[in-house]
């Protein structure tokens, strides 16, 4: 037909579309809505336009849990470190001990087995030894606590001589001595040993009777 001889286009009244019709047109896809009593192409960029941007993040509650855990890892690995630290310290300063306990045993033993005579003090907290060229060493601790040979420390001075005593249970000439001494680290008294050393005194002279 000819535009003159077109049928005019009646307007539709909203109002007389249904409601279930209207409630369905904003999900009718590609097929085309009513608005304004005319017929639009529907667009899914006209919903995304009307619906809301939510961004991702955290809440605090997350944040506060995760600071938590992160916190408990922190504290672990930490204590974790430090003890190994601590453990490996103690085991050089234990080591530092027994070598300090090794040199003093050592010249004792040396000292007392050769000696041609050795005096115990009365107050069992002096060592005495003549050798046989007539050289005397005499063992006590000094007032810093370091075990002196003739005065002079024979130990590593990071550690002391908290206690020292000296017996001798011989009831003949040769004497037999009984050594008792207790070591501490000078600035951590907390740590320790005890040396006890027995030495015999060894015959140098021997008579041949005819």
């Amino acid at each position: 037909r000819s535009p003159e001889m077109r049928p005019p286009v009646r307007s539709v009244p909203e109002q007389s579309i249904p409601i279930a019709e209207r409630s369905l047109q904003p999900y009718l896809g590609r097929k085309e809505a009513r608005s304004n009593n005319k017929l639009l192409p529907f667009s899914w960029s006209t919903m995304n336009d009307k619906r809301k941007t939510y961004h991702a993040g955290l809440t605090l509650i997350e944040l506060l849990v995760a600071m938590s855990i992160s916190g408990v890892i922190f504290v672990a690995v930490s204590s974790f470190m430090v003890s190994l630290f601590v453990s490996n310290t103690r085991t050089k300063q234990l080591g530092a001990i027994a070598q300090t306990k090794d040199t003093i045993a050592k010249d004792l033993s040396t000292t007392i087995r050769w000696a041609k005579e050795v005096n115990v003090s009365p107050g069992e907290d002096e060592l005495t030894a003549v050798m046989e060229d007539g050289t005397t060493y005499t063992y006590t601790v000094d007032s810093d606590g370091m075990f002196t040979k003739n005065g002079t420390p024979i130990h590593d001075p990071s550690y002391t001589i908290s206690s020292f005593t000296v017996r001798n249970y011989s009831q003949n000439a040769l004497a037999s001595v009984e050594v008792n001494l207790a070591i501490r680290r000078r600035n951590f008294t907390a740590l320790g040993d005890t040396l006890k050393l027995v030495v015999s005194q060894r015959q140098t002279e021997v008579t041949i009777s005819q």
